[in-house]
């Protein structure tokens, strides 16, 4: 089948932590060589920085920087993609996760992020416990998360509880 992808759409910056989804990369390469990890969204910060660490982990020519996307592309990129990461920490209730559940995408997000309760509860995805200024582990915590949802039979229940929970939760 075609090469499994994964995807980071939200504003590049800080608080939204690209770091941790680029730093995540090397982990799930090492089980998907021919992973495509997709960086989209406009840049308000951290683009040069996280593109720079990309080069410096090896893994750049892994990653499509494909820049801010109008909103029938969004949806587009969230069914194309196997599994949607935004590693924010502290994110009240990012409309981008619904997004990516809505198309039936499992979500990979923190504790700490609007949606915990939910994507937990209903199975949609894997909730992380990142945590500011632990970047290896949080890394590894997003890779974990990664790999799990890209295995089949975690992808299809995930993917169908992400739907319902939209769906039906939040419409």
């Amino acid at each position: 089948g075609r090469p499994p992808t994964v995807l980071f759409l939200a504003r590049i910056q800080e608080r939204k932590r690209p770091e941790d989804f680029v730093s995540a990369m090397p982990h799930v390469l090492a089980r998907h060589p021919d992973a495509r990890f997709v960086l989209a969204g406009p840049d308000t910060g951290a683009l040069a920085g996280t593109l720079a660490l990309a080069r410096k982990l090896g893994v750049a020519d892994s990653l499509d920087h494909v820049g801010p996307l109008e909103h029938d592309q969004v949806l587009a990129a969230d069914r194309e993609a196997d599994v949607y990461v935004l590693p924010a920490i502290e994110e009240p209730f990012p409309v981008s996760v619904l997004e990516a559940m809505s198309v039936g995408t499992p979500v990979v997000i923190t504790r700490t992020c609007g949606q915990a309760p939910d994507v937990a509860g209903a199975g949609a995805g894997r909730v992380i416990d990142s945590r500011v200024g632990e970047d290896a582990a949080n890394a590894r915590k997003v890779a974990d998360a990664i790999l799990e949802l890209l295995e089949p039979e975690a992808a299809e229940r995930a993917g169908k509880a992400a739907w319902e929970l939209v769906n039906e939760q939040f419409t």
